[in-house]
């Protein structure tokens, strides 16, 4: 034998000890149900690359557009701003 974890002699044996503990009539729904299962690892190891990628994506370091500078105009239903200078008075209070 050789020095391999899984050998041919192996693999025999284990199938073997399959059949006999559930039979030959129950191995379609085993091997329907291990199908179904790899399908949806596969599937959710699929989603996790694409969150992974997008998130890779939305903090990758390269430059963003710069934010246009522009000058606020004042809404249509505010009032002009006043440039009159404004004037502070002290009392005193007793």
């Amino acid at each position: 034998m050789g020095i391999g974890a899984l050998q041919p002699m192996h693999l025999i044996l284990i199938v073997a000890i399959i059949v006999i503990v559930f039979g030959p009539s129950k191995l379609p729904e085993l091997g329907s149900s291990l199908g179904k299962g790899i399908r949806e690892f596969k599937r959710s190891s699929d989603d996790i690359k694409e969150i992974k990628e997008t998130v890779n994506s939305a903090i990758s370091l390269e430059p963003t557009r710069k934010p246009v500078a522009s000058t606020a105009a004042p809404l249509p239903n505010q009032p002009e701003p006043r440039h009159e200078p404004v004037t502070l008075s002290r009392q005193e209070i007793d």
